[in-house]
């Protein structure tokens, strides 16, 4: 049998950008290497988009756009999306907390 090419994408449900160098930044992890159309969003408790990247090794910092002012501490939305190795959509969305 044959076994093709395996790519995997993991999220954390938590973060703290608190600038101690521990867990700053909010991104996925593993093997990134047959994911392709990728597309991650971030949104706050009212609906606001805070983060938007196509860019996988691009992490969100808790702050509106990765440049605007410090986000507060809260629950945020996560959406995210991409082909995994077979070209099979994946299309999830899930919550962040955001810790200061």
């Amino acid at each position: 049998f044959f076994i093709g090419p395996q790519s995997s994408y993991f999220i954390p449900n938590a973060f703290s950008p608190n600038g101690d160098g521990i867990n700053d930044v909010f991104k996925g992890k593993g093997n990134f290497e047959y994911i392709s159309d990728f597309k991650m969003s971030i949104y706050s408790r009212t609906g606001e988009q805070v983060f938007l990247t196509n860019d996988i090794e691009e992490g969100w910092n808790g702050r509106i756009r990765n440049v605007g002012k410090d986000l507060p501490p809260d629950v945020y939305v996560l959406k995210l999306f991409y082909l995994d190795a077979e070209d099979n959509p994946v299309d999830e969305s899930g919550f962040i907390t955001l810790v200061r």
